[in-house]
């Protein structure tokens, strides 16, 4: 029998659809913006789903949002955070977490 996962979170997450865009620097000293899915929020930080993916120690500004459809649903986040952990396929599906350091006030 697998063993259970210790639960390492500090602060609540939120389970809700936010979209968007992360955008980071490359090893190349090039500049990356990313389609991602963000799977978890806390106030800490953020998993992302992501095709590409920044490496650990990386900054990332994030801008995400989540549209229900409804005027006064809209949901907007700016954050900038560093890159925590990096999963690659086929493990998972592929993403990252990352750590904030400032966000903005949800909108």
């Amino acid at each position: 029998m697998p063993k259970k996962q210790q639960e390492r979170r500090q602060t609540a997450r939120i389970q809700i659809l936010l979209i968007g865009e992360a955008t980071y620097q490359t090893s190349d000293d090039g500049t990356c913006t990313a389609q991602v899915v963000a799977r978890d929020v806390s106030e800490q930080g953020a998993y992302l789903i992501a095709k590409t993916r920044p490496e650990v120690g990386a900054r990332v500004e994030l801008d995400l949002r989540c549209d229900a459809g409804l005027k006064q649903m809209k949901i907007s986040l700016k954050a900038v955070g560093t890159v925590t952990r990096v999963d690659v396929p086929p493990e998972s599906p592929g993403g990252f977490a990352i750590e904030f350091q400032s966000f903005s006030d949800l909108e």
